[in-house]
């Protein structure tokens, strides 16, 4: 998680981890881009398909899941 916060904060984002939102869910990362759109990043290593799909019903953003098995941050790009 700490690499992809580094990376993306290196290109200019807006990041925040551990965010709750006010209807519920806890995001990972949460990243503002130059335009003020947002988008939540959940990194998954030991969590499973189905709680994964249960945080997508409380989040308000679009969302991108990345894997830590065979991660690769210079060869990963939002």
């Amino acid at each position: 998680m700490s690499d992809i916060v580094w990376k993306l904060s290196s290109q200019n984002y807006e990041v925040y981890t551990e965010v709750e939102f006010v209807h519920g869910g806890r995001a990972d990362i949460f990243v503002v881009d130059k335009n003020g759109d947002g988008l939540i990043i959940e990194v998954l290593h030991t969590e499973s398909e189905e709680r994964y799909e249960e945080k997508l019903k409380l989040y308000p953003f679009q969302v991108i899941k990345v894997y830590t098995k065979d991660f690769d941050i210079n060869t990963w790009d939002m």
